[in-house]
């Protein structure tokens, strides 16, 4: 009755851990040990200003925006 439950239990470790199985058991010259990171030099074009990154991307124009303030005032009420 409760080796059911223990194969069910035992399957669902294999599954959640599977990835870290197939790394254990592979061969060492499989999977090289990664780089360290290297920042690469950007293109003058490709440098993002931190005016651009913290910028609204969207602009609500002030209808939409008269509108949204209608139906918020309404739902506080």
């Amino acid at each position: 009755m409760l080796a059911p439950l223990i194969v069910w239990a035992l399957a669902f470790l294999v599954w959640l851990y599977w990835n870290e199985i197939t790394r254990s058991l592979a061969p060492a010259n499989d999977h090289p040990e990664s780089a360290p990171n290297r920042s690469r030099n950007l293109n003058k074009d490709e440098r993002r200003t931190r005016s651009d990154e913290t910028g609204a991307k969207e602009k609500i124009s002030d209808t939409d925006r008269k509108k949204l303030d209608e139906i918020i005032r309404q739902e506080n009420r």
